[in-house]
Formats: structure tokens, sequence, C-alpha cells
């Protein structure tokens, strides 16, 4: 029943197609191939079989797609991991950095959870994403992006060319002060090395499946786009909870030992 439940409740999160409102819809009509269908199965059964309440198993599936195998080895020690594939260049960065500033911060996600950053570009203007990698070459990549963060509030339109070399002298002015080598910084952002970096990471989150900045992997789920902090933060408790009732037979055999 539980099972039954999750499949006729939980909204299929992929694009709608041909009036399909769920995913038993889907199980049944679905043409063969859908990359989608067995992961989002699959993930409903876990979670009803989990005895996680309707209406949050419907929150933690209605906005992801698939499961993808990202192959990271990441902070193994972390219990959850989250991936987030951002372009620094991009419009909406402030918003961005301020919800995962605030991710970073729940309590319950400071020992359980490893947040791993990766830059790319998604437009044809590479350069914060190649200045961003340089910095984080220097181990220096949040500082940095906090100060692109800061100095852009100040610039109307950063996007144009002039707003654009004001913010480049700006963010220039306070490398330093985050801690950079400003000359390698300056000379390694628009090298042939970081150039290859920024392209090598951009080819890899093709093949994950990004289309979009930002994109987010919780344990391997795929949301992409600047989801609301609360449904971040929903998936990242709810992967959190599965794995304490995973655990909590082997707690307890431990216990009576």
């Amino acid at each position: 029943q539980q099972v039954v439940g999750a499949l006729n409740v939980v909204t299929a999160p992929c694009c709608a197609c041909e009036g399909r409102s769920n995913i038993a819809q889907c199980l049944l009509l679905a043409p063969k191939g859908c990359e989608n269908l067995p992961a989002l199965a699959e993930r409903a059964i876990q979670l009803a079989a989990s005895g996680v309440k309707g209406n949050e198993r419907q929150m933690a599936l209605s906005y992801g797609d698939i499961w993808v195998d990202t192959g990271s080895q990441e902070a193994p020690e972390k219990s959850v991991q989250v991936q987030l594939w951002m372009d620094p260049g991009h419009p909406l960065l402030g918003a961005l950095w301020s919800q995962l500033t605030n991710l970073e911060g729940v309590p319950s996600h400071q020992k359980g959870v490893g947040f791993h950053l990766h830059f790319i570009t998604t437009g044809t203007d590479s350069f914060w994403a190649q200045a961003v990698t340089a910095a984080d070459n220097q181990g220096h990549s949040k500082e940095l992006i906090q100060v692109l963060v800061e100095e852009k509030r100040g610039l109307d339109t950063p996007s144009d060319a002039g707003e654009a070399s004001v913010l480049l002298e700006r963010v220039q002015g306070r490398a330093e002060e985050v801690g950079l080598d400003l000359n390698r910084w300056s000379r390694e952002t628009l090298s042939q090395e970081v150039i290859d970096q920024v392209a090598e990471e951009s080819a890899r989150a093709e093949q994950l499946g990004v289309r979009a900045s930002p994109t987010w992997f919780i344990n391997g789920y795929r949301h992409r786009g600047l989801q609301s902090q609360a449904s971040i933060q929903r998936v990242i408790a709810l992967e959190l909870e599965e794995l304490s009732r995973q655990e909590a037979p082997l707690d307890g055999a431990k216990g009576g030992d």
C-alpha cells in the first residue's frame, strides 16, 4: 500500500508528457528507454519503505529528475554528498551564494554533509569561471566568490563592458585581502592550463546532464536550476534521515554487545 501510494501521489518530476501527472502513469504509458523511470520508481519505493510521510515523499521527488553516478570520492567520511555545479559569471550568483552559505551553516549539515563546488561556463564568456578556478588552485575560491558577490551589488549592470571592467578592478583590488597571490592569480586566470581546467569541468558537467547553472547533485540526485533553499534542505534532511534509519539496527547491535 505504501509503494502504491508513493507511485500514485508523487508527481512525475521530469517534463510533463501527454498529460501524465504521476509516476504510476509514466510507468504504464511511457515509451521504452525513458532514462528517468527506473531511478524515479526505485526512489519512490525506497521512500515508501522508509516510512517517510506522504507529503514529505512528494516534496522529495517532485522537483528532482534522475539519479546520476557522479563518480565523486570527495569527503567520503560525510554521509550526504552535495555537489554544486555553477558558473561564477551567472547573473544569479548572489542569490545562489547566499543560499549555499545558509545551507552550510545548518547545524545538522556541518557534520554529516559535504559540499563540493565545481566551476563551469554555461555561456560564451568563461572569464569568471577561470578566475575562480585559478583562485581555487590557491585554496581561496570561496573567498573570491564572496568578494565577487559583494562587488557586483554595487554595480547596476555588471554585464556591460564598462561596468565589467570596473568590477574586475574592484575584485583585483581585494584579491590579496582574501589571501591570493595577486600576480600568480592574474597570470593563471588567463593561462592555458586554467582554460583547459574549466573546459574539462564543463565537458564533465555536460556528461552528467548539467544544462543550467546552478545544478545540484544530492547523493547523486540531480536538481537543475536555482531551487529554493527549503527544497534543497528538505532533500538533504530526507537523505540524513534515511541513513539514520539504515544505521539504527547496527547501533542497537553494538549497544547489546
